[in-house]
């Protein structure tokens, strides 16, 4: 229900689940929507230092009124918090953003919203992308979408634009014609393996010279399925005659401090392994190697492993770093390996489980001090761009000061 509303009206995350009962009203000049003609969100993103704003938004779908009408008596009145919030949790008043990010990643990879790109981007241009198109060293990028009006408007811009699913082999040969490199990157399931498998096969098929593939911070020893996953598939890629540079990034900074609200408002984030420190390594910092790799080819870094880790951290020295260079205090707080192992649970699509509750063993591994090789600094940024990886206070200084 979530999902469908934020659909139905264009919400952000934190604008969903922060709905109240009270915010529907009936539209006078839209009767035919009964009392869900409006909408008023109460906690739209707000300017920094600035309380959130409210914004009205009208019903423009038939089928909206007619879903939220059945959930609001049919539905809300059998959950324990049945007052206040719209959209309440079984277990608490309102669901948390890491719940919803769960979700939304599993209904992601049922709808086959693949994570791949062919030297370009998804219709979200991502940051490899944004890194060819402002220096693309001579190459022709052509993107790739799971969605077809993401290709059609590239070729409506006259880009060279395509559909491409990494869960129909046969949208492959089309989408590989005429490519020399690819990047490439995996969904968050098991069914990476049968889609890294094929598409290998079908790179090689097309005469592919060179794959960049991004995957894990592994020792290739860890007891971890994921990292299992993207060990065999690197070793099939090496297997296959193709040329190939394999991308090692440890934990990923926006993945724990990119949150909607931002940590400049809630003054705190979640982490779910304990103590222990962790490599860290910007997703920027991620991208401009691969935007590198692919511009400067398998001459330079056919053979490559590349290790990008540019900080080692725990959960309560990133807080204290945030502290210092935001100047306003900002906790951590540990959830546990067990908060993700019940957001595996109530995921139904069994490949993205599977891969999530790997995340829980890694957690816990990571929590207990039993995965060594990612407890290192290995900052390969520097050998490839030439400069260090950001830092997280620099990091911090670029993304959380900066923002409106």
């Amino acid at each position: 229900m979530l999902l469908k509303t934020a659909y139905g009206y264009g919400l952000r995350r934190n604008e969903t689940r922060m709905l109240d009962e009270v915010d529907f009203d009936p539209n006078p000049h839209g009767r035919e929507f009964g009392d869900y003609g409006t909408l008023m969100v109460p906690h739209r993103k707000a300017k920094k230092g600035l309380p959130p704003k409210r914004r009205r938004v009208l019903t423009i779908w038939q089928w909206t009124p007619v879903v939220i009408e059945a959930w609001v008596t049919e539905v809300r009145p059998g959950m324990r918090h049945a007052h206040g919030p719209a959209l309440p949790s079984e277990r608490g008043l309102r669901v948390g953003l890491q719940r919803l990010d769960c979700c939304f990643a599993a209904y992601r990879d049922a709808l086959t919203m693949c994570d791949a790109m062919l030297r370009g981007w998804r219709p979200r241009r991502s940051r490899e992308g944004r890194e060819l198109d402002a220096n693309s060293g001579g190459l022709t990028v052509r993107l790739a979408s799971n969605l077809p009006q993401g290709a059609e408007r590239w070729r409506a811009e006259g880009r060279d634009g395509l559909a491409f699913d990494l869960n129909d082999p046969t949208t492959f040969a089309e989408a590989l014609d005429g490519v020399e490199s690819v990047f490439l990157l995996t969904t968050y399931t098991a069914e990476m393996l049968f889609q890294g498998k094929t598409f290998v096969d079908a790179a090689a098929d097309a005469g592919v010279k060179h794959i960049v593939h991004s995957g894990v911070f592994s020792s290739r020893r860890d007891p971890v399925p994921h990292y299992t996953w993207h060990d065999l598939l690197e070793t099939y890629i090496e297997a296959s005659g193709i040329a190939w540079t394999h991308l090692h990034p440890n934990n990923i900074i926006e993945t724990t401090l990119a949150t909607n609200p931002p940590v400049t408002e809630t003054g705190s984030f979640t982490i779910q392994f304990g103590e222990a420190q962790q490599g860290w390594v910007a997703a920027r910092d991620i991208a401009a190697v691969a935007a590198a790799v692919l511009r400067e080819g398998p001459e330079k870094h056919g053979g490559a492993n590349y290790w990008l880790s540019t900080q080692l951290l725990s959960g309560r020295q990133v807080a204290e770093v945030l502290s210092d260079t935001l100047g306003t205090e900002i906790t951590c707080t540990d959830q546990g390996a067990d908060f993700l192992a019940e957001a595996a649970r109530q995921i139904p699509q069994h490949g993205t489980g599977l891969y999530l509750e790997s995340a829980v063993q890694k957690m816990r591994l990571a929590s207990s001090g039993n995965l060594p090789f990612e407890v290192r600094e290995h900052d390969d940024v520097q050998t490839v761009l030439g400069r260090p990886g950001l830092t997280v206070a620099q990091w911090a200084k670029e993304n959380l000061l900066t923002q409106p």
